[in-house]
């Protein structure tokens, strides 16, 4: 028998300042980003261990930094920072994904958000 462990961020909001067309980074808008690690934490769990497992809210604060202190032109190199920064600070990751939402792009439509998506395995 094998599990699949999954930790999860949904939904975490953050006002911040990326885009490409004029005003964008002086206005900001929203922004949402899940995030899906996929990682062995039997033993966290046989041991009630927060050391054998993701600490998410540690995720969490590496998300929100990078979502919050740079302004980016694209939601996309703001995904790949994500991913490679929780790859490198957090070693039991085997695989993630991470998607990041942007509210009311500046689309000549009505459309409620934009959305990147990258998954990666070690």
């Amino acid at each position: 028998m094998r599990d699949i462990n999954i930790v999860k961020i949904h939904n975490a909001v953050f006002y911040a300042f990326h885009g490409v067309a004029d005003g964008e980074q002086d206005l900001g808008g929203k922004y949402e980003v899940d995030m899906e690690a996929y990682l062995d934490f039997r033993s966290a769990a046989e041991k009630d261990s927060l050391d054998e497992t993701l600490d998410y809210e540690r995720a969490y604060n590496f998300i929100k930094d990078i979502v919050c202190k740079k302004k980016h032109m694209l939601i996309e190199t703001v995904c790949y920072k994500i991913v490679d920064e929780l790859f490198l600070k957090f070693p039991r990751i085997d695989k993630i994904c991470v998607r990041v939402r942007k509210y009311n792009p500046p689309l000549k439509g009505v459309v409620e958000f934009v959305e990147t998506e990258i998954v990666r395995e070690r």
